[in-house]
């Protein structure tokens, strides 16, 4: 993967899970749904980031965006979060 294509994929993963809901009127379907994607978007947050796990071909954007994101969903512990990377 280059960096190219990381930073690249890091934002298409920042847009689909950014989204404002509102579930006052979800079904039992609605909810499932969102659990589905919400499985697949820890799988897609857990392949980036151990694709460059010390940060060094990420753009500090990037880097922002898999730092807000993890504050949220809480995928990887954050004491352990980019605990190898190169400054």
């Amino acid at each position: 993967m280059t960096n190219a294509e990381l930073n690249r994929d890091i934002k298409r993963l920042w847009n689909k899970q950014n989204k404002s809901l509102n579930t006052n009127n979800w079904t039992r379907e609605d909810w499932k749904k969102y659990e589905e994607e919400a499985e697949e978007i820890q799988k897609e947050f857990k392949r980036l980031y151990f694709a460059d796990s010390e940060a060094t071909a990420m753009t500090y954007q990037s880097f922002k965006m898999m730092y807000r994101m993890n504050q949220k969903h809480r995928f990887i512990p954050l004491h352990t979060l980019f605990i190898n990377i190169k400054l």
